[in-house]
């Protein structure tokens, strides 16, 4: 028996990068893939082209496939458990991904991290501060008024005089 490891290859056809670039596709794979093709790319044009989008659409779980009834899923299980609690796959991950460069933040948005706000952006707090003000200039209307009505409505109920 052998075990054979597939590693995969981060190299993308040039005509796809191109057409990435010119904005006729888009690349979806894995993103420590992706990951890879954006550094190749930086360090092939010394330009940051690319970047991810922030929203995941498909969390992948790795696993490993062993044969039914196998003695060593409770040797494997319990190991992978003690690597993931003592920090060893965050290391090896951190060690195998590529490094920060001028491009990281790219990576993550297409997007300056810096906006103005104006007053389109703030339209729905002061929506929401005048829903809350109308409502609660309302409710103490109707507690005055119920108050009010309360109080004219004992006026009208006779007591006996009691000495």
């Amino acid at each position: 028996r052998t075990i054979r490891w597939c590693k995969t290859s981060f190299k993308v056809n040039t005509r796809i990068i191109s057409d990435i670039q010119n904005g006729k596709h888009i690349y979806i794979d894995r993103k420590t893939i992706l990951a890879f093709v954006m550094k190749q790319e930086f360090i092939r044009t010394n330009r940051c082209d690319f970047s991810l989008g922030e929203e995941e659409f498909l969390e992948e779980h790795l696993a490993m496939a062993l044969p039914v009834h196998t003695p060593y899923l409770k040797i494997f299980n319990s190991r992978i458990y003690e690597m993931h609690k003592v920090g060893l796959i965050q290391k090896w991950l951190v060690d195998y991904l590529p490094k920060r460069d001028k491009c990281w933040d790219a990576k993550l948005s297409g997007e300056s991290n810096t906006h103005t706000v104006n007053m389109d952006d703030m339209q729905g707090s002061f929506f929401l501060l005048f829903l809350g003000v109308s409502l609660g200039i309302m409710l103490i209307i109707a507690e005055y008024l119920y108050h009010k009505w309360k109080t004219t409505q004992e006026k009208h109920v006779i007591q006996p005089y009691v000495s």
